[in-house]
């Protein structure tokens, strides 16, 4: 009889663990995500000696995506999020006048997901952002329409979460948009401004 027990409790044991085992779903998904913000190239080869700027800019933004679980551990799927890289400010030296650049952007990613049981997860991103980069250059740095571009660029992203339950992700991500970088001469933009931008978002997903 104690070895039933003992028999029993094992048995209920590993269907416990098995029924609270993360394993990969399909659905929708939606949630905000934060963090900072820095340009690929803060100064261009052609500087002007004086110029300093503030590298790190506030990144905020939100994200919708589905996921098809191919397995149980492997996801495909994709996302749209919009995102704004904040704005960097340029402070000059006497000789010019500082000026600033500001970035967002609507953006679509193919997404593959893989999931581990205990929650733990990795990603890859790639697709591309309609990004919008305005430059200004008078008393208020307020980014002028006049100087301004929006254009389709590439963009990718890779990062790792963790599932605390089946429906919730936490995850750090690191994106990389290709566009052009930027410096004290380049005051009539060609291309959006290249970023790399690190952040932490919480998803939700609706399983379908």
């Amino acid at each position: 009889m104690k070895k039933l027990s003992i028999l029993a409790a094992t048995v209920a044991l590993g269907l416990s663990s098995s029924a609270f085992a993360i394993t990969a779903q399909s659905g929708v998904y939606v949630g905000p995500f934060g963090g900072w913000s820095i340009p690929s190239k803060i100064l261009s080869n052609n500087d002007v000696t004086g110029y300093t700027s503030k590298s790190k800019n506030w990144t905020y933004g939100a994200t919708l995506g589905y996921d098809y679980a191919i397995n149980q551990n492997v996801m495909g799927g994709a996302e749209v999020s919009y995102i704004d890289f904040g704005k960097t400010n340029y402070d000059a030296n006497p000789n010019i006048a500082p000026f600033a650049i500001k970035s967002h952007g609507v953006q679509v990613l193919l997404t593959s997901t893989y999931v581990a049981s205990s929650g733990l997860n990795a990603f890859v991103k790639a697709g591309g952002i309609g990004e919008y980069t305005a430059l200004g250059q008078n008393p208020a740095n307020s980014p002028n329409a006049a100087d301004s571009v929006r254009r389709l660029i590439p963009a990718t992203a890779l990062g790792i979460g963790y599932m605390p339950t089946q429906n919730v992700n936490v995850a750090l991500q690191w994106e990389r948009t290709y566009g052009q970088d930027y410096g004290p001469n380049d005051l009539s933009p060609n291309e959006p401004l290249s970023q790399n931008a690190y952040t932490l978002g919480v998803t939700y997903k609706f399983a379908m």
